[in-house]
């Protein structure tokens, strides 16, 4: 993330990436979730691939968030992707809020 800064206000800018799967988080260790929780499944790797396909200041879903949050936002599909660490390709969309 980065602090633009400017004489008026800062901003934050950052780039947003959403996946609406299965994941399982737990404690491994026996202490606070919070302090050793390991996650699995396939909702944190197509969550970060999608961050790094978002603009700074963008958003990028996957095609079940998109199913879930069409009528909320405004977007258009970038394609199908074989994005790094998954074995199928998936389409892509982004989006930003309507106004």
């Amino acid at each position: 993330m980065k602090l633009l800064r400017n004489a008026d206000h800062d901003e934050l800018l950052c780039r947003v990436g959403i996946a609406t799967d299965i994941a399982v988080v737990s404690d491994m260790r026996g202490g606070s979730p919070r302090d050793h929780a390991v996650v699995v499944g396939e909702a944190p790797t197509l969550t970060a691939r999608l961050q790094e396909l978002a603009s700074t200041g963008g958003l990028v879903v996957c095609e079940t968030t998109w199913l879930h949050a069409a009528t909320k936002v405004r977007g258009a599909s970038l394609g199908a992707r074989q994005l790094k660490g998954l074995s199928r390709s998936t389409e892509v969309f982004w989006g930003r809020r309507h106004r």
